[in-house]
C-alpha cells in the first residue's frame, strides 16, 4: 500500500494507486497496520505533529525492526522541515539496509532483498545470509 500525506494538496493525478490521509493520527493508523510499503510526506500537515514526527516514529520502527515503508519520499515546501526530514530518512534508509551478517550498509534495495541482481559493486551481496526487515 501507498500513502500520500498532506493536509492541504490532493493526491497527484500520477499517483492514482495511493491512499490520501490528512492527518497524523490518519498516517499512524496505516503505518500500524504494516501493509505501508511507501509514503511520501509533507512536514506541515496544519496540527502539532508534523511529517517529521512521523519520521521519527518510522526511524524508530526501523531500529526495533519492525515494518517499515522502504520507499520515502518528502514532497514539502518547507526548507527547514525538508532538511530534517531527509537526514531522518537517511538514518531509516541505513537502518533497513544494513546487512545482519556483516554489519555493512547497502545501499541497493534489491541487494538487502537478497535478490540476484547487484546494481552497485560496491555493496556485493553476503552470500545469501540473513537480512533484516524483511
Amino acid at each position: 500500500m501507498k500513502l500520500y500525506v498532506d493536509d492541504i494538496r490532493q493526491l497527484p493525478q500520477y499517483h492514482p494507486d495511493w491512499t490520501l490521509v490528512r492527518t497524523y493520527a490518519e498516517a499512524m493508523k496505516w503505518l500500524a497496520t504494516g501493509m505501508v510499503t511507501e509514503i511520501s510526506l509533507d512536514h506541515d500537515l496544519g496540527e502539532e505533529k508534523t511529517g517529521y514526527d512521523i519520521l521519527v516514529h518510522l526511524e524508530k520502527e526501523a531500529e526495533r525492526k519492525r515494518p517499515c515503508p522502504r520507499v520515502i519520499h518528502i514532497h514539502t515546501a518547507n526548507p527547514v522541515g525538508r532538511k530534517n526530514m531527509e537526514a531522518c530518512r537517511t538514518s531509516i534508509e541505513r537502518l533497513l539496509h544494513t546487512c545482519n551478517s556483516c554489519s555493512r550498509f547497502h545501499q541497493e534495495i534489491s541487494v538487502c532483498w537478497g535478490k540476484e541482481k547487484v546494481d552497485n559493486p560496491l555493496f556485493p551481496p553476503c552470500q545469501g545470509k540473513a537480512w533484516h526487515s524483511l
